[in-house]
């Protein structure tokens, strides 16, 4: 009985675990609230990231900027870095 238990709780384990998807995005910034760490694509999608997240210094509204982000069920888990696109990596 203990042993159909444990295969029972490990098999609950790995069929919950949902791997995380490495993705990215680019767009347009309409708004960067740095306090609140919080950035709003063109697209009205909101980004929220840790506070170890190093943002690019001259970073507005207007910007073009790529986020590289880690993706799970319930959609972007943790944001990994946000680069302003320049017009040449763009081309």
């Amino acid at each position: 009985m203990k042993k159909l238990l444990a295969a029972m709780a490990a098999s609950a384990v790995v069929l919950s675990a949902v791997p995380a998807f490495a993705s990215s995005v680019k767009g347009t910034v309409i708004a960067y609230d740095r306090m609140a760490k919080r950035l709003v694509l063109d697209d009205k999608t909101v980004y929220s990231f840790e506070a170890d997240i190093v943002m690019p210094e001259s970073l507005t509204a207007g910007d073009e900027v790529e986020i590289d982000f880690e993706s799970g069920e319930d959609g972007v888990d943790k944001v990994n870095s946000v680069t302003i696109v320049t017009e040449e990596e763009d081309s």
